[in-house]
């Protein structure tokens, strides 16, 4: 071995500008929020008296982030919750590939990319993931990338690739913290290769195994997924379809369906 594959990976110069790197993603996450939560300041400050402005301050500094900001339209995170709990949600599943993220659709990422990775999270993503969580939702992430056999692709290689639900991991460790705790449940399993029967095609067997590890129905669970025939099931949960997988999941993907102006969720 040479000298520089018998250093720990830690402590390898080429990480150190990851971890720097790591570091500004989560820097640039909180200053977003706070640009967010001016944002929603200002405006709710050009609508209300003074006296109304400083107790709403009051109430979203106690009540925290995602405690809504003053009364009015209901913004679409609040919308997205509220129709969940109407429709029993209790488990919310993402695809990684085209919904969590808009880069990697083959499903493996170099390590020292790793940084570009994280980089295309969907930007919806993100908060809806903190709002999920913050709210007592369970969350899960299931993909059709199976890593073993991945590995059997990839060959001897393979250990220098991160690989299908590593990939989801990592990204809400790195970009989302907050929602880390709230997702226990990462399944990777390719129905195709595995020429699974018809019941566990698609997202079936992704859904039951997540539906069953959280104690709950499998009408409790929602898919977000690319692929139209993945949210095909007979058991009764929801799968709502990502109509753009260049930008990811974005609220509307479900707010239309529900609304009506989509008829994009699986019978």
């Amino acid at each position: 071995l040479s000298r520089a594959s018998r250093v720990p990976v830690s402590f390898r110069p080429e990480h150190v500008g990851r971890q720097r790197h790591f570091a500004s993603l989560r820097e640039r996450d909180r200053r977003d929020r706070e640009k967010i939560e001016q944002a929603r300041l200002t405006a709710a400050a050009g609508a209300l008296s003074v006296p109304s402005v400083s107790a709403l301050v009051a109430g979203i500094l106690a009540g925290g982030w995602y405690a809504g900001w003053f009364e009015g339209t209901e913004k679409k995170e609040d919308q997205f919750v509220r129709k969940l709990r109407e429709d029993g949600i209790k488990v919310v599943v993402f695809e990684i590939f085209g919904v969590m993220n808009t880069s990697a659709p083959e499903g493996y990422v170099p390590q020292h990319e790793l940084p570009d990775y994280l980089e295309a999270a969907a930007l919806d993503f993100l908060p809806i993931a903190r709002k999920l969580a913050h709210h007592g939702f369970k969350l899960a992430v299931a993909s059709n990338i199976e890593e073993d056999l991945v590995k059997n692709k990839l060959g001897k290689h393979s250990d220098k690739y991160l690989i299908g639900t590593e990939l989801g991991k990592v990204l809400i460790n790195k970009r989302v913290p907050e929602a880390a705790s709230a997702t226990q449940v990462y399944i990777g399993f390719d129905p195709k290769a595995n020429k699974a029967p018809e019941h566990e095609a698609g997202k079936r067997y992704h859904i039951r195994q997540i539906a069953g590890r959280y104690g709950v129905k499998p009408k409790e669970v929602l898919l977000f997924d690319i692929c139209p025939e993945n949210l095909l099931n007979e058991e009764g949960w929801q799968g709502v379809l990502v109509r753009d997988r260049k930008v990811g999941l974005q609220l509307d993907d479900y707010l239309d369906v529900v609304n009506g102006a989509a008829a994009l969720r699986a019978a």
